[in-house]
């Protein structure tokens, strides 16, 4: 336990579910908050209709919403998001005194795939489309996507860039990433990407990095970008945000680039989440049987 003082302080005022909620979720980050949000009023949305006290819940309730939540047809990946909200907020109520015990540590979560199973670019389309978002008529395209692309960050990051955060110095040229999980980075761009951001902010000196219509772009106006721009360099697959992403540490390992390097700059905790997009492991060109098959072959020669 935290101490006797929490513990007192929840006996004589227990505030109600959902304020302590909002007191949790004041510590996320901006682009997640909405989210998680939504996700602990639908659980809370659910308990009411079981007549769940929410703050007396037990672990088998937890999960037996999420079975419920897969039997609506919520994919594992999904799931996954709903169990690390609410956990997260019961961890919060027990290691602030609210609770005594928290039901969400051993909560059965899905298991973890071990690559993942979005799309991505190949080098030769990847080249393509950042010549085709170069092109692009609005402004904010280009340094959008080759933050994306070249840098590997998070579009949420991406967006909430402030000319602020644009950095000149003599050797190299820096942007401020504010991090999912809250935290700052400063990240190196490429030459390419800094002509990107010339005119993404024109003549202004403040205010956000990517504006349409003189306000702050959102999600859905670059996804929709990015999909038409996939579609046009001829990608098979639907191309979103996160594609680029994937891209990125995809052709970052194809050149040889270390793993340290590669999570530095995508905001990556680990060489796992690094091989989780790593979408060359997949590729049958470098499967294992085609360089058996080479060996052998070379060996007949």
């Amino acid at each position: 336990m935290t101490g006797i003082l929490p513990l007192v302080r929840n006996l004589l005022t227990r505030p109600d579910a959902e304020a302590l909620a909002e007191e949790h979720l004041a510590t996320a980050p901006d682009a997640s908050r909405g989210k998680y949000r939504r996700i602990m009023e639908k659980w809370f949305e659910w308990c009411a209709i079981y007549e769940l006290k929410p703050l007396d819940v037990k672990r088998v309730h937890i999960e037996m919403y999420g079975t419920w939540l897969r039997s609506q047809g919520l994919s594992k990946g999904t799931l996954k998001t709903v169990y690390s909200t609410i956990c997260s907020y019961y961890r919060y109520l027990y290691e602030e005194g609210y609770l005594d015990r928290n039901p969400g540590l051993h909560v059965k979560r899905p298991p973890t795939r071990h690559w993942s199973q979005g799309s991505w670019l190949t080098r030769d389309e990847a080249q393509r489309f950042l010549m085709l978002a170069e092109s692009h008529p609005d402004d904010f395209v280009p340094g959008c996507c080759c933050l994306m692309l070249l840098n590997g960050t998070r579009v949420g990051e991406t967006l909430n860039l402030d000319i602020e955060d644009w950095h000149k110095h003599e050797s190299v040229e820096t942007v401020r990433v504010h991090r999912k999980y809250d935290w700052m980075q400063n990240l190196a761009i490429s030459d390419r990407t800094s002509r990107a951001l010339e005119r993404a902010c024109r003549n202004r000196k403040s205010g956000p990095m990517f504006v349409r219509g003189g306000v702050r772009v959102t999600q859905p106006q670059i996804l929709s970008v990015v999909v038409r721009l996939g579609h046009e360099a001829g990608c098979p697959e639907r191309i979103t945000s996160h594609s680029l992403r994937r891209t990125f540490a995809t052709l970052a390992r194809e050149e040889g680039v270390p793993d340290i390097q590669i999570m530095a700059s995508g905001g990556r905790s680990s060489r796992e989440m690094v091989d989780y997009y790593d979408m060359g492991r997949l590729s049958v060109t470098d499967n294992a049987t085609v360089t058996v098959t080479k060996a052998l072959e070379n060996n007949n020669e």
